[in-house]
């Protein structure tokens, strides 16, 4: 399944002592057909990666954004990061 979804938002970091940087993914259940926890190859400013979103009460998920990819992209919390969401990772691998 192709995802083919892309949208623009803020990094945010969590306040509490060691919380990670994610972006908020809106309309995420709709979209990923499902409320919880989702593996998801992915382009951030253009750089690829992969992570899991993680579901969150309001039937939207969030994206953990790893150190590296956000000295990659040269962002931090509270910039704007371009999110194209490709393709679920299937279970056991591609």
């Amino acid at each position: 399944m192709k995802l083919n979804k892309r949208f623009t938002t803020f990094l945010q970091k969590s306040p509490k002592k060691g919380g990670w940087t994610c972006v908020v993914m809106p309309g995420s259940a709709e979209y990923l057909g499902t409320r919880g926890l989702v593996k998801v190859r992915d382009l951030a400013d253009g750089f690829p990666f992969q992570s899991s979103s993680l579901a969150r009460d309001d039937s939207r998920h969030k994206l953990p954004i790893k150190a590296e990819l956000q000295k990659a992209t040269t962002k931090k919390s509270g910039n704007l990061l371009t999110v194209a969401l490709e393709k679920p990772v299937e279970q056991g691998g591609d």
